[in-house]
């Protein structure tokens, strides 16, 4: 680990080169499926174009790349520290079922789909801390006695 940036560094320099493609690949797709969705099956019905919320739009561009770069932190810092890297694809996995299930049983219980954006933003605060937390934990020393060798 002879290298002039910090640990801290390479643990967010490592999230971001993940997250930034994933980021720019989801946002291509979205916007080419709503223009498909909108123009091939939308405006044929309606005659006109429909525009999503402002709120939805914040959404898909702030508070949903905020949280999956949170989660791909918290990831990533499993990936440094455990001396197996596919216990980090678990604890991804295991995340994303979380998230997956948790919004399904709250739209069964009736909570509107408007409190998305409130609910993504909660689960983002709570991945900050998280962040937050274990970034005091990450040494160079855990780094190299879990070494993948």
């Amino acid at each position: 680990m002879a290298t002039p940036v910090s640990v801290k560094q390479i643990w967010l320099g490592k999230s971001l080169a993940v997250t930034m493609p994933s980021i720019i690949i989801g946002y291509s797709i979205a916007v080419l499926s709503y223009l498909v969705m909108a123009i091939g099956f939308v405006m044929p019905e309606t005659k006109s174009f429909i525009f999503p919320s402002l709120l939805a739009i914040l959404s898909a561009l702030i508070i949903v790349p905020m949280l999956v770069f949170f989660i791909v932190c918290i990831v990533t810092y499993i990936q440094l520290i455990i001396t197996n890297p596919r216990v980090a694809s678990f604890v991804f996995t295991g995340i994303f079922i979380l998230l997956l299930f948790g919004l399904n049983i709250l739209g069964a219980l009736g909570i509107s789909v408007s409190y998305l954006p409130l609910i993504y933003l909660a689960i983002t605060a709570i991945c900050v801390i998280a962040n937050y937390l274990l970034s005091f934990h990450l040494t160079k020393e855990k780094i190299l006695l879990s070494s993948k060798m």
